[in-house]
């Protein structure tokens, strides 16, 4: 595969060709525009539907259909859809390897996963410190939360206990 950024493409036979091509002499220029076994060019011309190229440029895909063509095959170019990746979820959370990425951005969504922000790691909403670098993650578990306001509301009370006493004696 070329490391090059471009949308990639296939050409697909439809498995006959014109009428006024020799069948002999197109399956020999079959061998050989595509390179493979004549055997494998008598497989592509049988009738059926089948994929001669894949994954290149478009402008490559073009000039093998133009060549096929020259040489009586009929074909089609499709662009081949992209394939669901991965990037946003570099390292994945242990026991989500299986979670496909849709299922995995919804529990980010949704606050039952959290993203470190020094390493980009995604963590279970359970943790304090990241899996992988370990920082301190930004999100307190929701455990953590409920703590917090506890300790709050105590310090508040006892700052109120400590200001009544001051003034009551």
């Amino acid at each position: 595969m070329n490391d090059r950024q471009y949308d990639h493409y296939q050409v697909i036979l439809s498995g006959s060709m014109k009428l006024s091509s020799g069948r002999k002499k197109t399956l020999l220029k079959l061998h050989e525009l595509l390179r493979i076994p004549l055997e494998s060019a008598e497989l592509l011309l049988d009738g059926q539907k089948k994929i001669a190229c894949h994954d290149l440029s478009h402008r490559d895909a073009y000039q093998v259909q133009q060549k096929l063509q020259e040489i009586g095959i009929e074909s089609k170019i499709r662009l081949i859809p992209p394939k669901e990746t991965i990037k946003n979820f570099d390292l994945v959370p242990e026991g989500e390897e299986q979670t496909p990425y849709k299922q995995l951005q919804e529990k980010v969504n949704r606050g039952e996963m959290s993203r470190c922000q020094k390493c980009e790691t995604i963590n279970h909403s359970t943790r304090v410190y990241c899996s992988q670098c370990g920082a301190q993650l930004t999100d307190i578990p929701s455990g953590g939360k409920s703590q917090l306001k506890t300790r709050i509301l105590a310090i508040a009370m006892l700052i109120l206990v400590l200001i009544s006493l001051y003034f009551i004696y």
